[in-house]
């Protein structure tokens, strides 16, 4: 069963954490031909949570009438849904994409990115977009330059199977898109 966030009137996601504290830890720098990116400003441990994904709930409709400011900014938190993490000066703003295992954090629950391993002060902050996303009509381009980069990002089920099973066995995969894998028999496989 999937984990129900406890939306605040305006339909925004709450925090784990309170509003002032979401920066704590973290912070925003230049990211080489990444442009800007998210950075550790302290050390995490592996397991710990770096933040929550905050913002307004969008429809597929909504997010795309945004336009392209959106298209690289959303999280999608169930079928149809996302999260805008470019509203209200939120840090997730700033998180580049990183394919595979060049990614240092992870998807716990809906919205919550934790640590996959240790991640050092001063370390760049890197997430496979595609750990929340299936059937999402939506595509990127990749600039993420790893060795494994897949050129373009989508969904879930456009990996290969090597890195769906890694990311599997993490449990860092989105809850949505697990329990959609159960539901069409696809986790067995994995």
């Amino acid at each position: 069963m999937l984990q129900k966030e406890q939306p605040l009137a305006d339909g925004i996601l709450a925090p784990l954490d309170a509003q002032e504290r979401r920066w704590s830890g973290l912070r925003a720098g230049r990211a080489g031909k990444l442009g800007i990116g998210l950075f550790a400003a302290r050390d995490y441990s592996q397991g710990e949570t770096v933040l929550v994904f905050r913002g307004p709930v969008l429809s597929l409709k909504e997010t795309l009438a945004l336009g392209r400011r959106f298209s690289y900014y959303p999280v999608q938190i169930g079928p149809g849904q996302y999260v805008d993490v470019t509203a209200e000066g939120e840090p997730a703003t700033f998180l580049n994409h990183g394919c595979g295992r060049n990614s240092n954090c992870g998807i716990r629950g809906l919205t919550e990115l934790w640590a996959l391993r240790e991640i050092k002060a001063g370390e760049q902050l890197l997430f496979d977009y595609a750990l929340t996303s299936e059937g999402d009509p939506e595509q990127m381009i990749c600039r993420c330059g790893s060795k494994d980069c897949r050129r373009v990002v989508g969904n879930f089920s456009d990996m290969d199977t090597k890195t769906k099973r890694y990311f599997l066995r993490l449990g860092a995969v989105s809850e949505f898109v697990v329990v959609i894998l159960k539901k069409a028999g696809k986790l067995r496989k994995y």
